[in-house]
């Protein structure tokens, strides 16, 4: 059985978005050439390109907190993106991957 995923891919060095563990707005693709990485996967051809979009306004920074007083407290959150880290999202692109399933036989 096949399916097909989508990974983004950075044209000038191959370097595929890895699979991170905090916001993919911080990868800087200079600094991974995409070799020993796990790429990230998406579902769809739309997911794939949010994540281009958000990539290219820069890295966003999310902050939480509470404010409150005697009578009841409010939480609050707000992801804002750090000034000076937009970047050329003509510069990445969507692939198309296909995964083989194999039945397993044992």
């Amino acid at each position: 059985m096949k399916t097909e995923w989508f990974i983004v891919r950075h044209k000038p060095t191959g370097a595929y978005m890895p699979e991170m563990g905090r916001g993919y707005t911080y990868w800087e693709p200079a600094d991974n050439n995409g070799k020993g990485e796990k790429p990230r996967l998406f579902p769809s051809k739309h997911g794939a390109k949010q994540a281009i979009a958000a990539w290219a306004r820069g890295e966003h920074v999310r902050q939480a907190g509470r404010t409150g007083d005697r009578w009841g407290c409010d939480d609050w959150s707000s992801v804002d993106v750090v000034p000076g880290t937009q970047r050329d999202a003509a510069l990445l692109e969507v692939c198309i991957v296909e995964l083989n399933i194999k039945e397993n036989n044992g």
